[in-house]
């Protein structure tokens, strides 16, 4: 295992492919969160995409076909974007009913295309008598490395039924990936779904496919045998390597101070507020910005700088809303020439009972 550049990812599936700009190319990160629908045994699902762009931000008029029932673009007066890596980027979100077993493809704009690759199986527990809630993986800001340097990060997940959940490198012959290119300086722990980056790689951007996967709880007696997965749900991951420092390897910034703890999981109600600070130090070179990436109208203060300190507050408000019942809000540090380990947070909208006639 290699000692340096841990990505901590729920997955069933990854693969690396350097990007040639002159062509369509996959996106900057992109996840999909899998809410069954019970009306219907979970035959259908409610799939919300979040994609990560490079600029110029791609629009999203082919997501949705003309008189398409349930499927809904989500704008927002105040769009995550990041200027690192260069050119910048930008998220998109959107939501769509689909089959619980669905693959396809995506392009935003002329220049981002995605593939999708899902299967969530219309499985009722039987530890709960309910359908089975595929796992939750959260996007981090576009990741940056250094050639030359290990870089760590860990991605944050949640499964809402416990299970355990595995990763391993996509297959091409199950349609999980088209070309997959594996790296000699990135190697997956399958058990512990980390990855990790020796930083033995020349500049450039490279993708990573994944896939999550999750499991029911095996008994001693049948630890052995290779349980069927529950549910893959694809994540999509794109590494980009800048050209070596001539001072070397910088450190990396670190979140500290009010930064809330690394998968820390907020349960709110309806209108509730939620109010998020998130702090970097770093002592040799001063933090650019802090990335962001959440729900939608998520409110974000201006970077604030005092020495080596750099702070961002975030605000989000539990309105009425069509997104899932778990939301993750991630954050990173970027530097002229580091990142910092995203730090991602989840809330969990609880719902509330309905109020008597007449209640106010």
């Amino acid at each position: 295992m290699l000692s340096s550049f841990t990505w901590v990812v729920l997955v069933q599936s990854l693969t690396l492919l350097q990007l040639d700009p002159a062509h369509s190319a996959p996106p900057l990160g992109a996840v999909v969160h899998v809410v069954p629908i019970e009306t219907n045994g979970g035959k259908t699902v409610r799939a919300h995409f979040m994609v990560a762009a490079a600029n110029p931000c791609p629009d999203l008029t082919g997501v949705c076909a003309e008189g398409e029932e349930d499927c809904k673009v989500h704008p927002t007066t105040t769009p995550f974007t990041g200027t690192k890596p260069g050119p910048g980027w930008c998220i998109r979100r959107w939501q769509k009913t689909i089959p619980s077993n669905y693959s396809a493809t995506f392009e935003l704009g002329s220049k981002v295309t995605w593939d999708v690759f899902i299967r969530t199986e219309a499985t009722v527990r039987a530890n709960t008598t309910k359908l089975n809630r595929p796992p939750y993986v959260a996007l981090p800001p576009p990741l940056r490395a250094t050639a030359g340097c290990p870089h760590r990060i860990n991605l944050s997940l949640l499964d809402l039924d416990k299970d355990p959940v595995r990763c391993r490198f996509a297959r091409a012959d199950q349609g999980e990936c088209h070309g997959c290119t594996q790296h000699s300086f990135i190697e997956l722990n399958e058990e512990k779904c980390m990855l990790s980056f020796s930083g033995e790689a020349s500049a450039g951007q490279y993708s990573v496919m994944l896939m999550v996967e999750d499991l029911l709880p095996q008994s001693k007696l049948s630890s052995n045998e290779d349980p069927k997965p529950l549910s893959s749900i694809p994540v999509y991951l794109s590494l980009t390597v800048e050209e070596a420092s001539s001072s070397g390897c910088s450190a990396e910034p670190v979140a500290t101070g009010q930064s809330p703890l690394r998968d820390t999981r907020l349960i709110i109600l309806p209108y509730e507020q939620v109010n998020l600070t998130a702090t970097f130090t770093s002592e040799l070179e001063s933090v650019v910005e802090i990335g962001v990436v959440g729900p939608p109208e998520l409110f974000m203060s201006g970077l604030m700088t005092t020495e080596t300190m750099s702070t961002k507050e975030v605000t989000w408000v539990c309105a009425p809303n069509t997104l899932p019942p778990i939301l993750p809000i991630c954050f990173s540090a970027n530097t002229n020439s580091s990142q910092s380990e995203p730090r991602c947070i989840w809330i969990h909208q609880r719902e509330t009972m309905t109020l008597p006639p007449g209640t106010s």
